[in-house]
């Protein structure tokens, strides 16, 4: 199921009938499609309204961006990772051990980290960096290896001066879980096997690098009619006459609109902007790793970083330059994760590669009721919702507050999920909750 949307000479297709979307969500849809930094407009069967754009779209990159496009939740995703414990699981004594070890909500670490994820953060981005520079030439033919940063400490103490971020904060917020739609679960599959999985990003640190450079877009837009006044007012001393007058004004306008900075970064903004985003989505996944190290010391298992599956939502693939926004890379073969909602847990699936759908799948079911809506009618909501965890075995000691807007009927369902997401992905197995930790 596709339809065809067309703006400005321009057009997108979205991968669900469109009488499935509601208007303020197509409005959103309509205004990117028609946007310059945007091409190839690819919109997945679970978008609905954001902050701001789409969630739920993908688009092939151009020498134009859109911070506020990725959004703050720079390089959130889903991670699973296998246990294979060969003995029960007691989610009891587990939701007890990952409430002490992983800090939830807006809490953070009492200590700073080991340097050492530090550093793996710095590996990983300036082997992305490199990637990304080489990858650039190739398909822009413009070189910026003069503007790719080294990664180190020395990098992030200027970042977190620049974007004004409080760096010791930034520190202790790894490898803990945030709040909103972010969740640790412990899964087990069709096969009955088990895994332990997290959704999460990357905390402030993201949410201060989108914001920094998305200003650069808003200040350069403001224009200054107090000055504008000033120099008329100056110019009436010189001469009376109305037709100098008008033209003068005239000029002056045209002089201010000329400076007014695009709905975009280009050249040395956007390169900034990149490089920066690479390093926020290389902390979002050692934030993740963290927890899954931190869950599994119950059991005295080390982590093996080959034996995860991840999908990320928000960020641009440097491999295949496609911008996912709430959206995920499945290319042909590659294992992904689409996760449901709190009662049917996530799909474990691998990629057909559908160019068509810009290599993409959708990240999730596609909330259709707000937070706020929810919380509105959360007693009957959570009542049905308990009765799906007592039904399904599903253990969970979060607060009635915190898992309302994750019920199944806040959400597409999941069969019409299963149905669309056909095209662009081959469920393998359904991986259901035992265990629920919310955010």
């Amino acid at each position: 199921m596709e339809h065809i949307i067309k703006e400005k000479n321009k057009e997108g297709i979205v991968f669900i009938d469109k009488s499935s979307i509601d208007p303020e969500t197509m409005k959103q849809i309509r205004h990117m499609i028609k946007h310059e930094a945007i091409e190839n407009a690819r919109i997945m069967p679970d978008c609905h309204k954001g902050n701001g754009c789409c969630i739920g779209f993908t688009s092939t990159l151009v020498e134009k961006i859109v911070p506020n496009f990725v959004g703050g939740d720079i390089g959130c995703g889903i991670v699973t990772y296998p246990l294979d414990l060969h003995k029960p699981i007691r989610p009891k004594q587990l939701d007890r051990h990952i409430r002490a070890v992983v800090p939830l909500g807006t809490c953070v670490n009492e200590d700073i980290i080991s340097d050492k994820y530090m550093d793996k953060i710095y590996n990983l981005a300036n082997k992305d960096g490199n990637n990304f520079v080489k990858f650039y030439l190739e398909k822009f033919k413009i070189n910026i290896s003069e503007q790719k940063p080294n990664y180190s400490k020395e990098w992030f103490d200027e970042l977190c001066i620049r974007i004004k971020t409080n760096k010791e904060h930034d520190l202790k917020s790894l490898g803990t879980l945030g709040g909103g739609n972010h969740f640790l679960e412990v899964n087990k599959s069709d096969a009955g096997k088990e895994y332990i999985t997290v959704h999460s990003g990357s905390r402030n640190l993201g949410q201060k690098i989108c914001r920094y450079h998305q200003d650069i877009i808003t200040n350069g837009k403001e224009l200054d009619w107090n000055d504008f006044d000033t120099k008329v007012q100056e110019f009436t001393k010189v001469t009376k006459e109305k037709k100098k007058l008008k033209n003068y004004k005239d000029e002056l306008r045209k002089e201010m609109m000329a400076k007014k900075h695009a709905d975009y970064l280009i050249e040395e903004e956007a390169f900034n902007y990149y490089f920066d985003m690479i390093f926020a989505q290389k902390y979002a996944l050692v934030n993740r790793e963290i927890m899954i190290e931190r869950c599994i010391s119950y059991y005295n298992l080390d982590f093996d970083p080959e034996k995860k599956i991840e999908s990320i939502h928000n960020y641009i693939d440097f491999n295949d330059f496609v911008l996912r926004k709430g959206a995920i890379s499945a290319n042909t073969n590659k294992l992904c994760l689409i996760a449901l909602n709190m009662r049917d847990g996530i799909l474990l699936c691998r990629g057909k590669g559908n160019e068509k759908w810009n290599n993409s799948s959708a990240h999730g079911s596609g909330r259709i009721i707000t937070r706020q809506k929810a919380l509105k009618n959360k007693i009957p909501i959570v009542k049905r919702l308990l009765k799906d965890f007592a039904d399904n075995n599903i253990y969970s000691t979060s607060t009635l507050e915190d898992i309302v807007d994750e019920a199944p009927e806040c959400y597409k369902e999941t069969a019409l999920i299963k149905e669309l997401i056909e095209p662009s992905v081959e469920i393998i197995e359904h991986l259901k909750p035992i265990l629920n930790v919310k955010g």
